[in-house]
């Protein structure tokens, strides 16, 4: 009886072979879609993942990325030479710039299932979100179950928003966004200019219900013009992690924030709050290997409270 149903098993899977990963590609010819848009929305219906999305070298204009609830996980890299090539170039890159008013990328999980979105050998610029929208995050927002890789290569660089320069992020109670931040990637060069109660997060923030962790990567040269140049935790639900591994061939932290500002120069009583982080009440945890170097680097930041971190509010 059990080699009967071992035949059958065997002749069904035959006739329906198990869905696969697939790899999509974007070009002008020998690719699978034209636009990273028309590849996104089918590697996000394809349930079969994870996925990866090959970009080639060179820059590709968008009016703004959206992926909402993908089913399965996802990966968007560039610096291919060819479509058909298996692997991207040394140092190549695809620059993705927005070139309307609005962010980069968006992307929204409200499933159950906590789904990634990894962007390698990539940039993310030209983010222009509106000044007055909480949310923010000029080059991307993070929204409820989804999480958000910056991996090899990749540079979030140069957006503009109220909150979150670089990175905004909102989550639910039992959804939380999260963002994390490795192989070398970078933050820089990003501004939260909102005014009022805006102008958070240079770099990152995150609103509610949110973790960011830092493993390896650099955050750098963002200004926020009230609080946390590099980093803003907004309440007590929000979370900042550094786990940085050890790098045997380097002696330089895998985890820096660097000439980050708050405040914009000019002293006032009100703003420039934690030059590279800034904190109401969310917990911070930095650990370190043990071996005999730093292995996070907080360094040269500014701002007119707080030059590397500002903590407020009860605990």
């Amino acid at each position: 009886m059990n080699l009967i149903r071992l035949a059958a098993l065997l002749l069904l899977l035959s006739v329906c072979p198990l869905a696969m990963a697939a790899t999509y590609s974007v070009g002008p010819a020998g690719c699978t879609h034209f636009s990273l848009a028309d590849a996104l929305a089918a590697a996000a219906a394809n349930g079969s993942g994870p996925h990866l999305i090959k970009l080639r070298t060179g820059e590709l204009l968008t009016g703004g990325l959206s992926l909402d609830e993908p089913a399965a996980d996802i990966t968007i890299e560039g610096g291919y030479a060819t479509c058909a090539q298996s692997a991207p170039d040394v140092d190549a890159r695809m620059v993705i710039r927005q070139i309307n008013p609005g962010r980069v990328l968006r992307f929204d999980n409200a499933s159950d299932t906590r789904r990634r979105l990894e962007l390698r050998h990539l940039t993310l610029t030209g983010g222009t979100e509106s000044l007055s929208d909480v949310l923010g995050g000029g080059g991307a927002l993070v929204l409820q179950n989804a999480t958000l890789v910056l991996g090899e290569g990749a540079i979030i660089e140069a957006n503009l928003a109220g909150n979150g320069g670089g990175v905004g992020m909102l989550g639910t109670p039992s959804r939380i966004a999260e963002l994390v931040v490795d192989g070398g990637a970078k933050i820089l060069a990003n501004e939260a200019a909102g005014l009022g109660a805006l102008g958070n997060g240079g770099g990152v923030h995150a609103l509610d219900n949110a973790t960011i962790r830092l493993v390896h990567g650099r955050i750098e040269e963002n200004l926020a013009r009230r609080a946390g140049g590099g980093i803003a935790l907004n309440t007590a639900r929000t979370t900042l992690v550094a786990s940085p591994p050890v790098l045997p061939d380097t002696p330089l932290a895998p985890v820096v924030l660097f000439h980050n500002e708050a405040g914009a120069g000019t002293f006032a009583s009100g703003r420039g709050f934690g030059g590279a982080i800034y904190t109401n009440q969310g917990n911070i945890t930095i650990n370190a290997p043990a071996i005999g170097r730093f292995t996070t680097e907080l360094n040269t930041n500014r701002a007119n409270f707080g030059g590397a971190i500002y903590a407020e509010g009860a605990t």
